[in-house]
């Protein structure tokens, strides 16, 4: 009859289950990139499943906080990005005469964009009183149009 340490045992259990978290959070994913969400899961996880009598090392808890921080802080700036994006883009049509859907069967008005509005769900666009969605445009003119 063998003897099994416990250490052992338990090690290779952790081993296990942090591999199978891993590649079930890959494959809820879809990819092999993991945000900020599937990070912060990965070390609860990891933190919950640690032996108590060897815990993770200082070193290596604070290293895995500090890449948590950085990837915050990165897709902190990916969405100021993309707003700032969309924001250039869009200013770039105020004074400019849109074509722009108004209804579900296709039918279209035009008129001239007065101001630009950026808001946490897109941007959209002020056309005379009406407001309406930038991606509801269907064409844009060079210059304003005298019909």
């Amino acid at each position: 009859m063998s003897v099994i340490k416990t250490d052992t045992v338990l090690s290779q259990l952790q081993n296990e289950t942090s591999k199978a978290n891993y590649l079930n959070g890959r494959k809820n994913l879809g990819s092999d990139t993991i945000g900020k969400d599937g990070f912060l899961q990965l070390l609860m996880t990891q933190l919950k499943n640690q032996d108590p009598l060897n815990p993770t090392d200082n070193k290596e808890f604070i290293a895995q906080q500090a890449q948590f921080t950085q990837i915050e802080k990165l897709d902190n700036l990916n969405a100021a990005i993309s707003r700032s994006n969309f924001l250039l883009e869009a200013s770039s049509l105020v004074g400019k005469e849109v074509q722009y859907k108004t209804g579900s069967q296709g039918e279209t008005a035009r008129g001239m964009v007065d101001s630009v509005l950026v808001g946490t769900n897109g941007t959209a666009l002020k056309v005379a009183d009406k407001t309406i969605l930038s991606s509801d445009v269907v064409q844009v003119y060079k210059q304003a149009t005298n019909n």
